[in-house]
Formats: C-alpha cells, sequence, structure tokens
C-alpha cells in the first residue's frame, strides 16, 4: 500500500495483460482511488487470518530449519556448493547457474546481491525476480514442505499401523525438534509427542 504510484501501475499492466482484462476496481488501484485500495488491503488480510494464520508457526519452524541446514552446508562446501544444491539437477557451467526448468531462459543479476527465499508450498523449479537498483529473489522449494492437506483416509499406511498421531510425530522427525516443538506444531499434548510409536492394537 506504500509503494509508489508508478510502481504500482507497472505490476498492474504486467499482471492484467498476462492473466485478466481491466476492470474498473483494477482502474481504481492504479488511480489510487481509496475504497478499491481499502477492498484490498481486507481482501489480503482475511486471506491470511484464513488461510497462513493457522499454520504460521509450522511455515516459521520449517523456515527457520531450512536457515539452519543453509547456512551450515554454506560454512562447511562454500557458495557454489549451497547454490547448486538448492534444487536436484542445479550444476554449474563455469561462472553460471544452471537449473532444470519449463522454459529456457536466462536471468542475469543487477549486482545488488540475491535473495534465497525457501518456500514450503511450491515443489516446482526455481522462480527468480530480478529487481533493478535492489537485490534479486531466488525461490526455491524447502527441504521440509508443508503439507496442505492432509492424508487421505485409508491412503496412508503408516497412519495406519502407527495411527495418525504417531505417524506425524514421525514425520516430523526429518529435522531436530524438542517434544516442546512437535506438541506445539501438532497441537498436541507434551505426553502425546514424547510417547514412543507402536503398531495400533498393540499394548504397552
Amino acid at each position: 500500500m506504500s509503494a509508489p504510484t508508478d510502481t504500482v501501475r507497472a505490476e498492474l499492466e504486467r499482471v492484467c495483460r498476462a492473466s485478466r482484462p481491466v476492470t474498473p476496481w483494477i482502474r481504481g488501484l492504479a488511480d489510487r482511488d481509496k475504497a478499491a485500495w481499502q477492498d484490498l488491503e481486507q481482501a489480503v488480510r482475511s486471506a491470511y487470518a484464513s488461510f497462513v494464520a493457522p499454520s504460521w508457526s509450522r511455515v516459521r519452524s520449517g523456515f527457520d530449519a531450512e536457515r539452519a541446514w543453509r547456512t551450515r552446508f554454506l560454512a562447511q562446501h562454500g557458495i557454489r556448493a549451497a547454490l547448486g544444491g538448492l534444487v536436484p539437477g542445479g550444476h554449474w557451467q563455469g561462472t553460471t547457474l544452471v537449473f532444470d526448468c519449463l522454459k529456457h531462459g536466462e536471468v542475469k543479476l543487477t549486482g545488488h546481491g540475491l535473495v534465497l527465499l525457501p518456500s514450503l508450498v511450491w515443489d516446482g523449479p526455481p522462480l527468480v525476480a530480478v529487481h533493478e537498483g535492489a537485490a534479486s529473489i531466488l525461490i526455491h522449494p524447502a527441504l521440509t514442505p508443508l503439507p496442505l492437506l492432509g492424508p487421505r483416509d485409508g491412503g496412508d499406511p503408516l497412519s495406519a499401523l502407527l495411527g495418525r498421531t504417531r505417524a506425524a510425530v514421525l514425520g516430523l522427525l526429518t529435522r531436530q525438534l524438542t517434544t516442546t516443538d512437535i506438541a506445539r506444531e501438532l497441537d498436541i499434548s507434551k505426553s502425546s509427542a514424547s510417547e514412543p510409536p507402536r503398531p495400533s492394537g498393540t499394548r504397552a
């Protein structure tokens, strides 16, 4: 909402030209119409409250784990290995970093740095946003993606064997977590989080 008007108009023209016709509401955004911008603000806040906020602690935990692992990897193996290992198939050709993508293209950075942004909901090839006069952004799949939907009934053999909660706890152990972390992420008690998994139907 604080973006310069020229930037807003340029972005609206780029997006609308590719995906949808210009509507009175979009023209209102371009002209800084107060009501149009209030509608946009309310929609974004409602979307955040409904879809992002309930899972934010899990998103944050996944991001923190990703950052910690990438930082250690960078310190141990260097920048070339760290960037080349962001996604399977990434490699260097001289000073050019190459990724397997659906469309062929070449991106040249502007000399203002590169921000790595792991996404817990994107599992496709890397996405690059180049900004003139600012750091460019490279979006790549996180190591531990956030499951947006639970397993279908009968579709997860591990849940059928151990029970849904124990299977969920086991699924989180791909990264270092305390019992408190597990309980918070799965919204269960600490005693449930620390209970060892055992096949359903057996007795302790």
